[in-house]
């Protein structure tokens, strides 16, 4: 209702009586006054000062009306009924809301109350709430009091009820009335119960505390050390010392170009509308692919292999993903000829939209005793194959269109130049994980392993930065650089000038650049960690070496020296055996250095277990079980 109208009361008699908007609501008279002056107004009986004419009777205009009232009672109807047929809605007490017997007394005492029965509303109106139509988050709403959640939907439904559509700039009015004075029990207890509660005293303390600030009457805290918003760590590790007084202030840069930002991850997904062929895709290598493809949306996928799926573990891979609501499509065929891969096309139940070629063929000899059978044998999985499906596809707007190759590839294999390895050295998918013998040459010689998730993020890699640009490479000196073409796999294990290093790329050329970059960034603390990646590759080859009391103690001392670093204290101080309480370690340092527990050990210690542990080396056991329990599963 609008409050700049006089608002316009009727009775259930059909007599009206008119109250200004501006009148008080509790100066209002009560309903038993307005019954009985109802009742006698009669305007042929009334006297009326002389001059004074009788108002004329004023229509009925009750605009909205809401309720929630015991008994159930929600609307005007089961209102009236209730009062007409007299009904009684006096329950006994709740008792999932109250334990009666716990202040009931047969005997009237401070305390405590002599029945065991009253008016209530129902439960489940008070736990329910329609937040949808309030501008209201949940941390405010589970703040709030559900006979006031009850209020604010009974308040919108009475609107409602009124017919008003648009309130938006309007000065509306709604009289409420409810019984229960809870709410001053709250207001007593101060604004600090709740950030919600109270913030209009709030807003009065921070505006009084503005005016002392201006007025000069309080000043800033003194003294003040300040650090440049590029020292952003430093002023948190300044901080976390607990040793400084005054205030630590970071001051932002006039422009914010000189700030560093970290690069965001952009969601990648697959579209589940569209078929994805997968050549080669079935063996160990491709299965992972397509899981992760299933992953992130693809739904039908297509596979294009000599064998057709017809072993045994690739019928209970297909078996898995056509559990996962995925259509799989097995096609029977050598893609170096021309007529499967149009044979795939014609046949695939959607659309092709992406390509992952994968296809490989191992035929390792030297290059003296190759014959050109030989040769062919080999190169027609990766040339011919690929011409043939860039032939194939040449007119299809396809999304993807990724081609797996070998380091091989790219820096040459002694005695081996003709032959496809694999997509760098994944330790535990694809060929070499079922070759242990060659995979342990590989590391023998210095080559740094990938894991699955590796490959897989790379493969992520190179179909978000493949996206078609005007430019498909840009120059730099006298060469260019494609974003089409990444690489992976080539990181060493041991030091680029090692002497037991026998990487075959490592005099490349091209890797003067890992040289210098690999020279650059040695220090204290990444030689530091060395032995920690050392005996992390230990362990995930032997994890029994976990139960020694050494690997407890090592995994210490690496936590300990980390926990100096953060805390800015000489690692020559360093005593194991020390509590955390003692090194005066906060929230923030546990915090910090549960993240590097996750990052470079791999081990999920909560802060509690950090500010829980007895010392640093029973953090050192802890991360050691962890370790041995991951190993395990």
């Amino acid at each position: 209702m609008n409050a700049n109208d006089d608002i316009k009361v009727r009775s259930i008699t059909g007599r009206g009586v008119h109250a200004k908007s501006t009148q008080a609501f509790s100066s209002l008279p009560s309903p038993n006054q307005n019954l009985n002056r109802f009742n006698n107004l009669d305007s042929s009986s009334q006297t009326l000062p002389n001059g004074v004419t009788a108002p004329e009777d004023i229509p009925i205009a009750i605009v909205g009306m809401a309720m929630r009232l015991p008994g159930g009672i929600s609307n005007e109807e089961e209102l009236w009924d209730t009062l007409i047929k007299k009904k009684d809605k006096r329950t006994l007490v709740p008792a999932d809301r109250w334990n009666v017997d716990g202040f009931y007394s047969e005997t009237p005492k401070r305390g405590s109350v002599k029945t065991k029965h009253g008016y209530f509303l129902d439960g489940e109106a008070l736990r329910q709430f329609d937040a949808s139509l309030f501008s209201i988050t949940r941390a405010e709403l589970e703040k709030v009091d559900p006979q006031h959640r009850l209020l604010l939907e009974v308040t919108r439904e009475c609107l409602e009820n009124a017919g008003e559509i648009n309130w938006r700039g309007k000065n509306i009015g709604c009289y409420v009335g409810v019984f229960g004075e809870d709410w001053l029990a709250v207001h007593a207890q101060g604004f600090q119960r709740s950030k919600y509660n109270r913030k209009d005293r709030v807003f009065r303390l921070l505006k009084k505390c503005t005016q002392y600030f201006r007025g000069g009457a309080i000043e800033p805290i003194r003294p003040t050390k300040v650090f440049d918003a590029i020292q952003i760590e430093e002023a948190f590790r300044f901080m976390q010392k607990s040793q400084h007084i005054g205030k630590i202030v970071v001051s932002m840069p006039a422009d914010s170009l000189q700030l560093t930002t970290s690069n965001t991850h952009s969601q990648f997904s697959l579209r589940p509308d569209v078929s994805y062929l997968l050549v080669g895709g079935l063996g160990g290598l491709g299965q992972s692919v397509s899981t992760w493809m299933v992953k992130n949306g693809a739904r039908h996928l297509v596979y294009l292999s000599r064998g057709g799926g017809k072993k045994e573990e690739e019928v209970a891979f297909v078996t898995v993903l056509s559990a996962q609501g995925c259509t799989i499509q097995t096609i029977s065929g050598s893609v170096a000829n021309m007529v499967n891969v149009e044979r795939v096309i014609s046949e695939a139940q959607f659309p092709i939209s992406g390509v992952i070629q994968m296809s490989m063929v191992l035929k390792d000899g030297g290059y003296a005793q190759m014959t050109h059978r030989d040769w062919e044998f080999v190169q027609a999985p990766k040339v011919l194959s690929t011409w043939n499906l860039h032939k194939a596809f040449e007119s299809v707007p396809l999304e993807i269109f990724a081609l797996f190759s070998s380091v091989s590839c790219q820096w040459g294999q002694w005695g081996l130049p003709a032959s496809v390895i694999d997509v760098g050295v994944l330790e535990d998918v694809g060929y070499l994980s079922e070759n242990p013998a060659i995979l342990q040459q590989f590391k023998t010689n210095g080559v740094q392993t990938l894991r699955e998730n590796d490959l897989l993020e790379t493969l992520e890699l190179a179909i978000m930065k493949s996206k078609a640009t005007s430019q498909a490479f840009s120059f730099f000196a006298d060469g260019y650089a494609s974003e089409s073409y990444i690489g992976c796999g080539y990181k060493m294990s041991m030091a680029v000038h090692a002497d037991n290093n026998r990487n075959v790329w490592k005099c490349d050329i091209r890797m003067s650049v890992y040289r210098n970059l690999h020279n650059s960034t040695i220090d204290d603390s990444a030689a530091s960690h060395e032995g920690l990646k050392d005996f992390l590759a230990t362990v995930s080859n032997n994890p029994q070496t976990l139960k020694a009391s050494s690997a407890a103690e090592f995994l210490a001392e690496e936590i300990g020296k980390t926990l100096c670093s953060f805390m800015m204290r000489p690692i020559a101080e360093l005593d194991i055996h020390q509590s955390f309480k003692t090194l005066g370690v906060d929230s923030l340092v546990a915090v910090e250095l549960r993240n590097w527990c996750r990052q470079k050990i791999g081990v999920g210690l909560t802060v509690l277990d950090i500010m829980g542990a007895a010392s640093i080396k029973s953090l050192g056991m802890m991360a050691a079980g962890g370790l041995l329990d991951k190993r395990a599963i």
